[in-house]
Formats: structure tokens, C-alpha cells, sequence
């Protein structure tokens, strides 16, 4: 494999994951597919960032409400928890759990064992 195609698969695949589509390739040289790799790599450690923020946020919500319901009533934090994902109509599978989860910005797998 030259450096060329390296560069490109790299470039696409991070370009990818940055904007949620491929890019052209066409007509880049080595030096502007690095240049732009590095300006991409600063824009997605700084979207991970964001979105670590963004789930931790979520999990503090999320927590303060679960205890708020066991407070009400709930008899501990799975009730709480099947409750709140009942009230959303979410079924207690692991599918309705992954859609629970996305629907609260809460990370993939959160409710796991619970």
C-alpha cells in the first residue's frame, strides 16, 4: 500500500466519523491529506470531549431523577429505573434499554445489569 492510499483511508475514515459522510479525494497530495488529518483530529478529540461532557451531565440528571422516584415510591433503583423506562414506553428488553439510554443522552450500555 503506498502513502498516498494510507493517507486517504485514514482521512475518509476520520472525516467520517467527524461529519457522518465520506469526502472527495480526488487531486490531494500527501502533504494536504496530513494537513487536514491533523486539523481533523483536533475536531474530533474536541467533539469526544464534548460529548463525554454532554453524558456525564446526562448521568447526573438521570441519577438525581431515579433517586427522586425512589423517594416516591419506587422500592429501589431497578424499580426506579423500570419505571422511568415504562413511563417513556420503553419495554425492559436489552433493545428497549438501548433505546432508553439514546433518548436520555446517556452512554451505550449504561443500564446494564440493572
Amino acid at each position: 500500500m503506498t502513502r498516498l492510499r494510507e493517507l486517504c483511508g485514514i482521512y475518509s475514515d476520520l472525516f467520517k466519523s467527524v461529519n457522518g459522510i465520506r469526502p472527495s479525494l480526488s487531486g490531494l497530495t500527501e502533504a494536504e491529506l496530513e494537513s487536514r488529518i491533523a486539523a481533523l483530529s483536533e475536531r474530533s478529540a474536541q467533539q469526544i470531549e464534548a460529548q463525554k461532557s454532554e453524558q456525564e451531565a446526562s448521568i447526573s440528571i438521570f441519577e438525581g431523577i431515579v433517586k427522586e422516584v425512589v423517594k416516591t415510591g419506587a422500592q429501589d433503583r431497578a424499580t426506579a429505573i423500570r419505571w422511568l423506562m415504562a413511563a417513556e414506553g420503553c419495554s425492559d428488553t436489552p433493545s428497549g434499554r438501548d433505546e432508553f439510554e439514546f433518548n436520555n443522552k446517556l452512554p451505550c450500555g449504561y443500564l446494564r445489569g440493572n
